[in-house]
């Protein structure tokens, strides 16, 4: 089992998005178990300046679910979720809910991520 924290403090320009100040916070729980990998981010957006900077931490998950076909190609699945506000989840119809499939290609095989 494997943990990390990841931090992330950005600026966007006006015309990619309405959020200029961002933080980030990542918190990374994964686990390899054999062929398949697990990974799980249970991560805190703020918008710091900007259109949402009202709204407080905002929840988005993300996880993935892969499978080691070979040494040189996994597959699987990946989920994006945002939930909206920490101290009330937007309604479902404003949530967004993303799932994919995926391929990741290991070029370097023998070497960790």
């Amino acid at each position: 089992m494997g943990a990390g924290l990841s931090l992330e403090f950005g600026y966007q320009r006006p015309e990619f998005s309405s959020d200029a100040w961002t933080l980030e916070i990542r918190p990374t729980i994964d686990k390899q178990m054999g062929r398949w990998y697990c990974s799980l981010n249970p991560l805190l957006d703020w918008s710091l300046k900007g259109q949402s900077a009202n709204k407080g931490p905002e929840f988005s998950p993300n996880l993935k679910i892969s499978y080691d076909f070979t040494p040189l190609i996994s597959a699987g699945i990946e989920y994006y979720g945002a939930f909206g506000p920490i101290e009330g989840f937007d309604p479902i119809k404003r949530q967004h809910h993303l799932l994919y499939s995926m391929i990741d290609l290991n070029l370097r095989p023998g070497s960790t991520p």
